[in-house]
């Protein structure tokens, strides 16, 4: 039952790639399409469990860095990702307004493709404040940046470093008026705009 599962959810991916083939992204992204098998879970009768992913862009990671964080602003379409070496790139990704096209066969494509440069270490946490636009990282040594979107490219809008512990987790209020800032130590910090 499971590797008939598992056949049709690399049938349905391949005729959503097909689908999706004549579409193709900017900057820097290419067209192709694929199906990826991620997982460690066991299912139903004790197979490894699968999970089907369909991948409609690829981005260009300098120099194959790992990406230690991923955070997207669904309301705005934007998407970071975090990585050694302090590599840290803002993505804009535009989906289609057409209703017939949903979900992976839905085309989209790349409107930003950024580097931000500030961190030494690799970006260990991103998260977003959608309510005013801002993007808010740390690295593995502790230093958090504010970015702020000015004139279509993202800038440093302010910097700070407790120098005492590494962030472990952060997240913006609903609101967007305050941050919450967990540390590696056990201490928790809150802060506003």
């Amino acid at each position: 039952a499971c590797q008939q599962l598992q056949q049709q959810q690399r049938a349905a991916a391949a005729r959503a790639a097909e689908a999706a083939s004549g579409t193709s992204g900017t900057s820097g992204t290419s067209g192709s399409c694929a199906a990826a098998r991620l997982g460690r879970g066991r299912g139903r009768g004790g197979a490894a469990g699968a999970m089907f992913v369909f991948l409609s862009k690829k981005i260009a990671i300098p120099n194959g860095s790992r990406i230690h964080s991923l955070a997207w602003n669904h309301s705005q379409g934007w998407i970071a990702c975090g990585g050694e070496r302090g590599l840290l790139k803002v993505l804009k990704l535009e989906t289609s307004t057409d209703s017939r096209a949903r979900g992976v066969a839905a085309p989209s494509n790349l409107s930003m493709n950024q580097s931000c440069e500030g961190h030494g270490g690799a970006v260990v946490c991103c998260t977003w404040n959608s309510v005013f636009r801002k993007l808010t990282t740390s690295d593995e040594n502790g230093l958090i940046i504010v970015w702020m979107l000015h004139r279509s490219e993202w800038y440093e809008e302010m910097i700070n470093n407790r120098n005492r512990s590494v962030v472990t987790s952060m997240k913006w209020s609903a609101d967007g008026q305050r941050i919450c800032i967990g540390y590696a130590d056990g201490a928790v910090i809150v802060g506003g705009v």
